[in-house]
């Protein structure tokens, strides 16, 4: 599954880094981010991990994590 998505709360490459490692986790294929704008897409195995996962994944460091929809 592959979704935009936006973190509201991200505001430089230190925040960037932070996310990505925290979203460095069985499941997750890709996370990029526009780090300007906000927003990215986020890639991952719904069979292994859900957005439930990922949006606390990114709260347990402080950071909120907004769902878009999901692209094809």
């Amino acid at each position: 599954m592959r979704f935009k998505i936006t973190i509201p709360n991200m505001s430089c490459q230190h925040c960037y880094q932070k996310i990505q490692k925290a979203l460095a986790i069985p499941g997750v294929n890709t996370f990029e981010m526009d780090i300007p704008s906000k927003k990215g897409t986020l890639s991952f195995d719904d069979t292994i991990v859900n957005q439930e996962n990922l949006t606390q994944s990114v709260a347990d460091i402080g950071y909120h994590l907004d769902w878009g929809d999901q692209i094809e």
